[in-house]
């Protein structure tokens, strides 16, 4: 028998630290628009698009499959703990090496190459962070990844905010993003070895063997994730420069609060739909939502193609940034989509 609050507390935990994450990050991209200018925030949102496209390959891949296992065989827990770190560790210093072979072909000014191969370093800590993540949810406590996420993402943005009154520029932001990544990983790495009491495992050959082979058919999807991840802002920068991704990156930006607001409303209505017995019920609680998800995006379309401008003026704190104002204004319609999805 499904026990339902242990079920909603843990949704209740990821979505969370999916809306501290998401928030922290957009207030990150505000403060350096606002302190560094464009040219500087374009620096970091190619860094970070490039980032995370990169990370979904060994990430991804590995983490369905961690789950999937420990799920099953809890009693296994420390021994594909210790594998799977293993494994992603070596396949995060290869995709390190790929991107680092991506950005030499690509052929970056001096200034973004540094700024990306910065945020390129942290693939390692954060593939390490999604193993103990991947082992917290198999085991169902998902609170203490929200927890760990939410407080570290909080004290980062706090970093970045004494950064750059200080006067530090985007590459100090850069290593910050970073230690945060590292610190993370170390949190939930004492995290998972505490709850298994500090087991003493050794590293398994022919284990880490049948995790590659088992995990095959995910590294393809990731492969795939990441190319869709990371498309249009490589040909942005490739075809055109990084002030380009910059100003993508700020108009897209302004979706992130409707968005969040969307993910808190789902969240809310999902106990209604837990208690609901019959399929019917269920219908007609799905229409209402959507029908109230529609009414909340269709006043945000309005005001993203009517004044655009003004937003990203007020937001960013520069002119510099209404160019983006047509790009936002496309951007706007993907709101009307996103109740149906």
């Amino acid at each position: 028998m499904i026990r339902l609050r242990p079920l909603a507390v843990n949704a209740l935990s990821m979505v969370t630290s999916n809306v501290v994450i998401r928030g922290t990050t957009f207030l990150l991209y505000v403060l350096v628009a606002r302190y560094l200018g464009v040219d500087a925030f374009g620096q970091l949102a190619l860094g970070l698009a490039l980032a995370h496209s990169f990370r979904l390959i060994p990430s991804s891949g590995m983490q369905s499959q961690l789950v999937r296992s420990v799920a099953r065989r809890p009693q296994e827990s420390a021994s594909l703990f210790y594998n799977y770190s293993a494994v992603v560790f070596a396949m995060a210093l290869a995709t390190l090496l790929a991107q680092a072979v991506f950005v030499w072909c690509i052929g970056y000014s001096a200034a973004t190459t540094q700024i990306v191969m910065l945020l390129a370093l942290g693939v390692v800590p954060f593939c390490m962070s999604r193993v103990c993540e991947s082992v917290l949810q198999a085991w169902e406590r998902m609170h203490l990844i929200a927890i760990a996420q939410s407080s570290i993402n909080l004290v980062q943005l706090v970093g970045a905010l004494a950064l750059v009154l200080a006067g530090y520029g985007i590459q100090a932001i850069a290593i910050l993003i970073v230690s945060g990544l590292a610190l993370l990983a170390a949190v939930e790495t004492l995290i998972v070895l505490a709850v298994m009491k500090w087991p003493r495992v050794r590293f398994d050959l022919s284990a880490a063997g049948s995790i590659l082979r088992e995990s095959a058919t995910f590294f393809g999807i990731a492969l795939v994730q990441a190319a869709r991840a990371g498309m249009i802002v490589a040909l942005l920068s490739i075809f055109a420069d990084e002030r380009a991704v910059g100003l993508f990156s700020a108009a897209r930006q302004l979706l992130v609060p409707m968005t969040l607001l969307f993910e808190s409303i789902a969240l809310s209505v999902f106990p209604v739909f837990c208690k609901q017995s019959v399929m019917q019920d269920v219908g007609r609680v799905a229409e209402f939502v959507i029908e109230l998800l529609l009414a909340l995006s269709l006043p945000a379309v309005v005001l993203l193609t009517f004044y655009a401008d003004g937003l990203l003026t007020l937001i960013y704190g520069s002119p510099d940034f209404s160019v983006a104002v047509p790009v936002a204004q496309i951007l706007a319609w993907i709101l009307i989509a996103k109740p149906l999805s």
